[in-house]
């Protein structure tokens, strides 16, 4: 048993999650005073996050307790404006490095290995499909084996492979919280669309959280479709990782921490029948 004490820092919490809790307020028919009154209620009422490292033995559990010891002091937090240079986060294993120009990541690079790879990731959406058959750059016709079902719960199904920026602009921006043991870039590309990125320290992962929605069916920043109708488009969001990695078309997926999943694009294990690409834009996305 290790009662000694453990280094932790506190970081602040972003206005996007601080926010998060309202958006399950439903304001239907109801007054100014009564919504003021339900967000009060409902309000996040913390503000920092605690960071500090831990050890878990295999199959086994460890209890720490926290004790607030002196007011929290922010960490360092940079703004960052275009065009500025590029900057970089860091730790004993991994630098990734920004753009800002784009306002996204732009390469990783192994200390460990000594390689990088070119790396971008952003959010983006595709326009869902309100009928039958099949996604475009199909390799049948959409009537013999697509079917007659559009996108909805459960089916992830574009109209085509056209992706769309998640707001009215075209280039994210970005914030930088440098702490002792966690640094972390904010990267917003609309008030419905952000993404964290946070590189811990000793850890050999880039942690990537997204948080998506409400999603608006609206879409006024694009050409409407017809002159009397409403712009209204369905949105399938999706997160693209693009890397310079020459892997053969082979990755893998994490099956809710339980194991690592080897998938293969366009491809079938051989005792599946032929492959035929009737879904060139979700059969390549994996739970």
């Amino acid at each position: 048993v290790n009662s000694g004490r453990v280094a932790a820092e506190v970081v602040p919490i972003d206005e996007r999650t601080l926010g998060l809790p309202l958006l399950y307020l439903n304001k239907f028919g109801m007054g100014k005073e009564e919504v003021d009154r339900k967000e009060a209620m409902m309000k996040n009422n913390a503000t920092h996050v605690l960071t500090f490292k831990m050890s878990l033995p295999p199959l086994g559990y460890a209890a720490y307790n926290a004790t607030r010891v002196a007011p929290p002091a922010d960490t360092p937090t940079t703004h960052v404006r275009q065009p500025m240079d590029t900057f970089t986060i860091a730790n004993d294993i991994y630098e990734v490095t920004f753009d800002t120009t784009k306002g996204t990541v732009s390469s990783i690079f192994n200390k460990v290995s000594n390689l990088s790879t070119p790396l971008t990731i952003d959010a983006a959406w595709y326009n869902s499909s309100s009928f039958g058959g099949c996604t475009e750059g199909s390799d049948i016709p959409w009537d013999l084996h697509c079917g007659i079902t559009a996108s909805g719960a459960y089916i992830f199904r574009p109209n085509s492979s056209t992706l769309f920026y998640p707001g009215p602009g075209n280039t994210p921006t970005l914030k930088l919280v440098t702490g002792q043991h966690v640094s972390e870039v904010y990267q917003t590309f609309s008030s419905w669309a952000t993404v964290v990125y946070r590189l811990y320290e000793g850890k050999g992962f880039l942690e990537v959280e997204w948080t998506v929605g409400p999603i608006p069916i609206e879409t006024p920043w694009m050409p409407p479709v017809h002159a009397k109708r409403p712009n209204y488009w369905g949105k399938e969001v999706v997160m693209r990782y693009s890397s310079g990695l020459q892997s053969g078309g082979v990755f893998y997926t994490d099956a809710n921490g339980k194991e690592m999943v080897r998938r293969q694009r366009d491809a079938r294990g051989p005792s599946y029948p032929k492959f035929v690409v009737t879904e060139p834009v979700a059969g390549e996305f994996f739970p």
